[in-house]
């Protein structure tokens, strides 16, 4: 969503994985509102990596369209794998060789932030919400990520699993993805099903709706027939939430010091 009735120096271009399914894609772009009125003294963009318009050059442009001479560029995305080490960079190096004038800045994913983390938390509470009180020590959870053959954001994925169980003690947790990684979510759901635990929690480590939430629930569905006697509940996806948006609150203190350094080197 962007905001044509506005103008300033600061661009914000925020990027979405994109996706068919338009549930998936309003919320994203209920995101980017949320970010609209946080930074509500620059221009806010968005742009697609696939899948959905505008890309994220077409963002660009508009941002330049609207006399911005610097854009801030935040993926909303989870973790650091191709999109944001190779695509993001190679589409932003075609921009600043089409747009010289403006500087533009990558910052970083949304990864381990402590908002991120509680965000997750707070979904995970949600899905015990009316159901029968089950103790911890009885409760497994299955946290389930996309999957990148990148071996870091496996590792982020699994310091991420770490952190969410300070939060919300559970007697097991197992992470299992998608695609591309190991363990892979089949094999954590039967770890799950096998295991002494009363309860078992699914809950996947994803933003928006899309094919991979499908996917993950006719995993459940399976993992139900194999356990029928244990007690299944698939949290809410991250979903929209002004959390996401505080990820970036540093933003106008990074532009403010950039300005400061600008003009100090001017100086000298």
């Amino acid at each position: 969503m962007s905001r044509h009735d506005a103008t300033a120096d600061v661009g914000l271009l925020v990027i979405g994985h994109g996706t068919r399914d338009t549930e998936g894609l309003a919320e994203f772009e209920q995101v980017v509102a949320h970010a609209a009125e946080r930074y509500a003294d620059q221009v806010v963009e968005r742009g697609y990596l696939e899948l959905a318009e505008p890309t994220i050059l077409q963002g660009i442009a508009r941002l330049v369209e609207r006399g911005v001479r610097r854009i801030d560029v935040v993926p909303l995305l989870l973790f650091a794998a191709g999109h944001a080490r190779r695509d993001i960079p190679a589409l932003l190096a075609e921009a600043r060789g089409q747009f010289s004038q403006v500087e533009i800045v990558q910052h970083d994913v949304l990864g381990c932030h402590p908002r991120v983390v509680e965000l997750s938390a707070l979904r995970y509470r949600e899905a015990l919400t009316g159901h029968e009180p089950v103790a911890a020590e009885e409760t497994a959870l299955v946290l389930v990520g996309r999957g990148s053959l990148d071996s870091d954001a496996t590792a982020a994925m699994l310091r991420f699993a770490e952190l969410r169980r300070e939060l919300t003690p559970v007697r097991d947790c197992w992470v299992g993805f998608v695609a591309m990684a190991k363990p892979t979510l089949a094999e954590a759901l039967q770890q799950a099903a096998t295991s002494d635990a009363r309860r078992i929690v699914v809950q996947p480590h994803l933003l928006f709706r899309g094919q991979l939430l499908a996917d993950v629930e006719q995993a459940v569905a399976n993992a139900r027939l194999i356990a029928p006697h244990k007690h299944w509940l698939i949290a809410p996806r991250l979903g929209v939430h002004r959390w996401l948006v505080e990820t970036w609150e540093n933003l106008g203190n990074l532009t403010k010091m950039r300005d400061r350094e600008t003009q100090s080197s001017a100086g000298h």
